[in-house]
């Protein structure tokens, strides 16, 4: 009769344990299904963002063209401005060796 208890009761156990591990896998297996679900939609989300980090970083060099096109105009600006005042003072220079040479003829 004892064995018959215990094995009742050693039934019982296993038949409690085995509903246990059923209803835990099923929580995981719903909470695996909500992780994934999560997972998609920042997967979407993700892919939505793409474009707009594409468009941001286009306009970034859209950009650092631009600032570079306008460092090497402003580079030539300035190269020509000291052009025109080099040939300012080149003019001065040849224009008084000129009237020195002139100067100088006009002695003999």
């Amino acid at each position: 009769m004892i064995f018959e208890i215990c094995a009742i009761v050693v039934t019982t156990v296993f038949t409690l344990l085995g509903i246990y591990i059923i209803r835990t896998l099923c929580v995981l297996q719903q909470t695996l299904h909500s992780v994934d679900h999560a997972t998609k939609n920042i997967d979407d989300k993700i892919k939505q963002m793409d474009s707009t980090v594409k468009a941001v970083s286009n306009m970034a060099d859209i950009c650092q063209e631009k600032v570079h096109r306008i460092k090497a105009h402003e580079a030539y600006r300035l190269d020509l401005e000291n052009r025109k005042n080099n040939y300012t003072e080149d003019f001065a220079d040849v224009a008084v060796a000129g009237l020195k040479l002139i100067v100088n003829y006009l002695r003999r």
